[in-house]
């Protein structure tokens, strides 16, 4: 008589339904309670004439070139943009016109838009 002592046994397998569905219900939670950036808006206003009001054209023009900035036809430093807006504000210009040349890289003019917006210059009309 012979006795079996298990050696010949085969192995249960390991099932994997079980770990997917606990992968996938802590996505979802996961997915559920991360909060997202917030990237902050430009308010930036297209100098489009649509309409009818007419208003006074704005003393400070922005010009944005790849390695440099002009206001007003004067080369100005990343770092006087600030100081040369808020000097319109306190001429009583609230308002600027910024130009951009073709060979702008648009990271490049969310970074001026971002440094304008620092200033105390209410609205920035970026033409076309």
């Amino acid at each position: 008589m012979r006795i079996n002592k298990g050696y010949g046994k085969r192995r249960k397998s390991l099932s994997l339904t079980s770990l997917i569905d606990v992968i996938f219900l802590l996505l979802l939670f996961f997915m559920l309670t991360s909060t997202f950036l917030r990237y902050s808006n430009f308010d930036v206003a297209s100098a489009g004439g649509r309409g009818t009001n007419k208003m006074e054209a704005p003393k400070a023009t922005l010009t944005i070139h790849q390695n440099q900035l002009d206001l007003n036809g004067k080369t100005i430093m990343m770092s006087e943009l600030v100081p040369s807006l808020n000097a319109f504000v306190t001429d009583g210009e609230t308002r600027a016109v910024v130009l951009v040349k073709e060979d702008v890289s648009v990271e490049r003019l969310v970074n001026v838009l971002d440094l304008g917006r620092t200033s105390t210059m209410t609205s920035l009309i970026l033409a076309e």
